[in-house]
């Protein structure tokens, strides 16, 4: 129950915080110009991408302890995370008139301003990973929470002021300083430093594979946005950043609620082989009737906020890249639960492989049609090597992988015929669309699935 619990709240923040800044990103489009969206992707792919490869799991490690083991460990982890946040810090600042000379735009203060924003997450209450540990993810959730609700009300002031790209950022930085301030409220700690070369070789010894697929996962995801800026102007970088927000990173927030409560569910399941079947049937479904609406309506949705944002030419490429990302997100979930992980690393390696090269042979011909579709052919030469090594923990026929997926060309195909001839609203094609998913998911929910939601709606009611 405790761990259903867990996974309620981690369900419930992912979900909340990700509505909110699904709506509030969306509302920007309403504020800002399209080059503002360019500079902003860039800017904010630089971090992640720097941060992502300085990411040596620290967090994750001290989860991995035993509940007597992790006080003992609380300086020399923070002291890591301080000094990790400093480095990442001095490279973002220091590199940014080289990172602007990359991509050919005058975004060097942005950049240098984002550099903040590492630093202050650094300072935060190492002691939460014990909260993670015990399964107490409430204040969590609650912290969470009030991060993404500093950064949204901070922005908007802001924004009121000057609607520039600064003004994200400055929300964004106050966001960051709320998160560590109030850490420090849910569990008391009082930092120290301190260097122990045992406790810090355990650290950096700790699921190396996993950490090492999310860092080529995140270097290969910002590196889309980097390279985008480098080929186009900034306005075109703008509206392919809006497309892609309404698309293929929307989709993506569906597969990671799943991975918060499917990774446990499989860990607790000697033979998970009925609920990955059904939970990627699910998941399939959801993501491939998403993104048909998304590739109907999306252009009409931004030409509605703002007439100078044109997404018209990227919405099919990216529908593709979002359906062929979600036969690979339960697979990648499977290997981490049970400890797989070396499995996702070679994975994540191949796509690696396959997209350098790629970019590499297009170089000189590059623009950001032709880097979804390098992407794209990356994503789908992955997906038979993802399920090789799914059926070395479960046995899987090829037709249970692909039932899902035919069912949902046969449903996309009939709306697209329904509505081609009778040209139907929006509300009509919406609720047949949703009257399509209903029906599918039924195929597929086994009894497994059904004790899960039962739980989850009795955590609900004590909540």
């Amino acid at each position: 129950m405790k761990l259903l619990t867990s996974s309620y709240w981690s369900s419930l923040s992912v979900i909340c915080t990700r509505a909110l800044f699904f709506l509030f990103s969306l509302s920007l489009t309403v504020f800002l110009e399209p080059k503002f969206f360019g500079e902003l992707a860039i800017v904010l792919s630089y971090l992640l991408l720097i941060s992502s490869l300085a990411n040596f799991g620290i967090e994750s490690a001290l989860i991995s302890l035993n509940k007597n083991e992790i006080k003992s460990y609380l300086n020399t982890a923070w002291t890591l995370e301080f000094l990790k946040g400093l480095f990442v810090a001095s490279i973002i600042f220091f590199s940014a008139e080289i990172m602007s000379s990359f991509v050919k735009k005058d975004i060097t203060s942005l950049i240098e301003l984002t550099s903040i924003a590492p630093l202050i997450l650094a300072l935060k209450n190492i002691r939460i990973a014990e909260l993670r540990k015990n399964l107490n993810i409430k204040p969590l959730f609650i912290i969470e929470l009030s991060q993404v609700l500093s950064y949204i009300s901070f922005s908007y002031i802001f924004i009121y002021y000057s609607a520039e790209t600064k003004s994200i950022i400055y929300g964004y930085i106050i966001g960051c300083f709320v998160y560590s301030f109030f850490s420090y409220f849910c569990i008391s700690y009082i930092p120290k430093f301190e260097f122990n070369k045992i406790k810090i070789t355990h650290i950096f010894n700790f699921s190396k594979w996993y950490i090492l697929s999310t860092q080529i996962s995140v270097l290969l995801d910002n590196s889309l946005q980097i390279l985008s800026g480098r080929i186009s102007s900034l306005a075109y970088l703008g509206n392919f950043e809006r497309a892609d927000f309404i698309s293929r990173k929307s989709s993506g927030q569906i597969g990671e609620i799943f991975w918060k409560f499917a990774l446990p569910a499989f860990s607790n399941q000697e033979n998970p082989k009925k609920l990955f079947l059904s939970l990627n049937a699910i998941l399939i479904l959801l993501t491939f009737y998403f993104s048909f609406f998304v590739l109907n309506y999306g252009e009409h949705l931004i030409g509605y906020l703002n007439k100078d944002i044109d997404i018209k030419e990227f919405l099919f490429p990216l529908f593709l890249i979002s359906i062929m990302t979600s036969f690979s997100i339960m697979p990648s979930i499977l290997l981490v639960s049970k400890a797989r992980t070396f499995y996702l690393f070679i994975i994540s390696f191949v796509r690696l492989i396959i997209i350098s090269c790629l970019v590499a042979y297009f170089f000189n011909e590059l623009s950001i049609l032709l880097l979804i579709k390098i992407y794209t052919i990356a994503i789908i030469v992955n997906i038979p090597l993802a399920y090789f090594f799914v059926r070395k923990i479960i046995k899987i026929d090829i037709i249970q992988i692909i039932k899902p997926a035919l069912i949902s060309f046969l449903g996309i195909f009939t709306l697209s015929i329904i509505n081609y001839y009778l040209n139907v609203n929006i509300f009509i094609h919406a609720t047949l669309m949703l009257i399509f998913l209903v029906t599918s998911i039924s195929f597929f929910i086994d009894d497994s699935i059904k004790k899960i939601r039962d739980l989850f709606f009795k955590i609900f009611k004590l909540h």
